[in-house]
């Protein structure tokens, strides 16, 4: 499982805190469901994208490690640097003869507005790593751009979320976790 999070200028703590709860909550969920073998890579994007953890199993996970300063990928939205790390990552998983054959459930999750439309690594996606995604979750939070979240949904064949308050990230989050019958990687 893959999920991305933008920390553009409009997730302030609060919202902030409302993901970490939410991604504590994915993981409690996954882990009770007995699904010990799943893996999570988390990367935060703003102007630049960060992976805090790659392929890391949910147990070994540090919720305290995920309190980063909200400047340290920038203020901006860039949707093409997230997608060109999820690609990087994805290429590292089908390169790996001992989890290349595990179906990844992919969470993109922004509350901005996106520089430009990533169209070469969203037809990448679409096109050399559609057999390892199971699920493509795209997720806006507040104020964002729909259209733009609609255009990537529609490439992914996607479920597209609309979260109005980030109060509400903890029962998304949540659903998807208890939809997800397969172990994630």
């Amino acid at each position: 499982m893959t999920t991305t999070t933008n920390d553009s200028h409009q997730i302030d703590l609060s919202p902030w805190e409302h993901l970490l709860k939410a991604v504590r909550e994915f993981i409690h969920i996954r882990i009770q469901k007995v699904c010990h073998t799943d893996q999570m890579t988390i990367i935060v994007f703003g102007n630049s994208a960060t992976r805090i953890y790659n392929r890391e199993k949910l147990n070994h996970i540090d919720m305290d490690r995920l309190n980063i300063p909200m400047s340290m990928c920038g203020q901006g939205t860039n949707f093409s640097v997230a997608f060109a790390m999820l690609i990087e990552t994805l290429d590292g998983i089908k390169n790996d003869s001992t989890c290349n054959s595990l179906r990844q459930t992919i969470i993109f999750l922004t509350d901005g507005e996106p520089q430009v439309y990533p169209t070469s690594e969203l037809e990448r996606l679409s096109t050399d790593y559609k057999s390892m995604i199971t699920d493509f979750w795209i997720m806006g939070l507040g104020n964002y751009n729909k259209k733009v979240l609609q255009q990537i949904n529609e490439k992914m064949q996607g479920k597209l979320t609309d979260i109005e308050k980030p109060e509400d990230l903890i029962e998304a989050y949540a659903e998807i976790a208890d939809s997800c019958d397969t172990n994630l990687s």
